[in-house]
């Protein structure tokens, strides 16, 4: 285990969190990985954003985890969902900054039935592998 103390979490985590994207693109092509809502990713969401580059973006495979099911609101895209949702705040951070296709993103509230979208979350899991490569908690 490795302990690192610091003042800039966005670029110390980061940059682990973009080497484990590196190293799981390498090995199989893609990267699978779940995040978390809350306050202690977004600026890490927010540096990756910023650090990846674009042959990366279409090999990630982005799992929100810790999701809250809260109604979604009118419109289209990512802003269907209401920002006390951990996926709006991945979408702000990092989904629309760098355009990351709706088809790569599981979102565990799609609809106003928690079982129908934990099947349907499931089931894509499953098509991408059923692995996530990298976690990336709160």
């Amino acid at each position: 285990m490795k302990v690192i103390v610091t003042e800039d979490i966005a670029s110390e985590a980061g940059a682990i969190v973009l080497s484990a994207i590196e190293q799981s693109i390498a090995a199989s092509g893609l990267c699978r990985i779940a995040v978390a809502g809350g306050s202690t990713p977004e600026p890490v969401l927010r540096w990756l954003a910023a650090s990846l580059r674009p042959e990366q973006i279409d090999k990630l495979r982005i799992t929100v985890t810790d999701e809250r099911h809260l109604p979604l609101l009118g419109g289209a895209g990512w802003a269907r969902w209401p920002a006390g949702s951990n996926l709006r705040m991945v979408a702000d951070a990092l989904l629309e900054p760098r355009s990351i296709a709706p088809e790569h993103v599981i979102a565990l509230c799609n609809t106003e039935d928690p079982d129908a979208d934990a099947l349907s979350a499931s089931v894509r899991l499953n098509q991408w592998g059923a692995a996530l490569d990298v976690v990336l908690l709160g």
